[in-house]
């Protein structure tokens, strides 16, 4: 599946079929601002708001049914 957009250093963790990519930066070494998601059933990418301060190489985890 190609990626919505390109970064790089994103995070990412996979919950309840969904795979997170979080953050990074972009062409420039710009911080990448949307999420994207990739539910795994279907093969559909899906943008999600950009967290609240921008991540590059960062961790993503979940926990408990959340991201953290």
């Amino acid at each position: 599946h190609t990626l919505p957009r390109g970064r790089v250093h994103p995070s990412a963790a996979v919950l309840d079929g969904t795979l997170y990519l979080v953050g990074g930066s972009g062409a420039a070494d710009d911080p990448v601002g949307p999420t994207d998601a990739l539910d795994l059933t279907t093969g559909q990418w899906v943008e999600l708001p950009a967290p609240a301060r921008p991540r590059v190489m960062a961790d993503l985890v979940t926990f408990g049914g959340k991201l953290y």
